[in-house]
């Protein structure tokens, strides 16, 4: 029988990981192994994994070693290493599984199939409310859908092959934001129809919580800001490649309002870089509009005025995408 491995990267908040172990403990799929790996805690996580640990072998702990880079992808990544499954799960400390989580997955695959990909909901357990996540059918377009959040998949909507993961580089460690949906949007890109399946049933509890990283660092942070700019810049290299004019247009406005954020937050550094490596690269679709985008960009940086109006313009710049 196929063998599953859950793997769980955690950082605290043991007041929820109970619930979370308990919904992997009461799984109607039995051949599974859950490798939990702390990230350094100040809490003390090992008490409570060890309860589970004591009563089912299947759960096993390491503590992130310390030559790896702190940060729950190189936990993710260092349970790859030690997972021994047929099928890797990455799953979050503080969310829930339904029962038939990874049962109503792995009936999917048949030995094409790499990645069967599902939904769940969106779970306020301080308000007792959840939503649907609903899972659209993005069969031919999967990587620009995903991009463009068109088809929202999380990081517990997937179960993967482990034989389509070896040798591919997995959760990059170097940034600081969005590291799931950059790893992602990696793996879907010119992947092939046949390869993945999408089913729209809803089968994990994707946990909203005054502590979550959804809520954590409203603020403007430059080093979150950095990594957005870093995945914006990959994924329009992917969209030139299969010159979607579509997503092309998507990205370059969102690399607009990040300019002009950068600078109504004065981040002049990260504001310099979109105009020298992105508002440059524009010049080949449309020279006039790029040069206008550099001088004028580097004068609004400099006067640190955020304007409204260039911002509006340049977001309805029609580019020449297929030059």
């Amino acid at each position: 029988m196929n063998k599953v491995s859950i793997i769980l990267p955690t950082y605290n908040r043991i007041h929820l990981l109970r619930e979370t172990l308990n919904s992997i403990f009461y799984q109607n799929f039995e051949n599974w192994e859950c490798i939990i790996v702390d990230d350094d805690s100040s809490e003390n996580v090992f008490e409570i994994v060890q309860e589970f640990i004591l009563k089912d072998s299947r759960f096993v702990f390491y503590s992130r070693p310390e030559n790896l880079p702190k940060g729950a992808n190189s936990c993710r990544n260092y349970g790859f290493e030690k997972a021994s499954g047929d099928f890797i799960q990455w799953f979050d400390s503080d969310d829930i599984m339904l029962e038939d989580f990874l049962s109503t997955k792995l009936i999917e695959f048949t030995e094409d199939i790499e990645m069967v990909i599902t939904s769940g909901y969106i779970w306020n357990s301080e308000k007792e409310t959840k939503e649907a996540i609903e899972l659209v059918n993005s069969d031919f377009h999967l990587f620009e859908d995903f991009v463009q959040w068109k088809i929202k998949i999380l990081t517990p909507s997937v179960l993967f092959r482990k034989s389509f993961l070896n040798g591919k580089k997995l959760f990059d460690t170097s940034i600081k934001r969005g590291q799931e949906a950059e790893f992602l949007s990696r793996v879907f890109f010119n992947l092939e129809i046949s390869k993945f399946k999408i089913v729209s049933k809803y089968l994990f509890l994707y946990r909203q919580h005054s502590d979550s990283i959804t809520y954590e660092n409203s603020s403007y942070n430059c080093e979150f800001k950095k990594s957005s700019l870093y995945i914006l810049t990959e994924n329009f290299k992917r969209a030139e490649q299969i010159k979607s004019d579509v997503l092309l247009d998507f990205l370059n406005r969102k690399i607009i309002n990040l300019f002009f954020l950068c600078i109504q937050n004065n981040d002049s550094f990260l504001a310099k870089k979109i105009i020298k490596t992105n508002f440059s690269t524009l010049s080949k679709y449309g020279k006039i509009k790029s040069l206008e985008m550099i001088y004028i960009g580097n004068f609004l940086v400099a006067i640190k005025f955020p304007s409204f109006i260039f911002q509006k313009r340049w977001k309805n710049f029609n580019f020449n995408w297929n030059e």
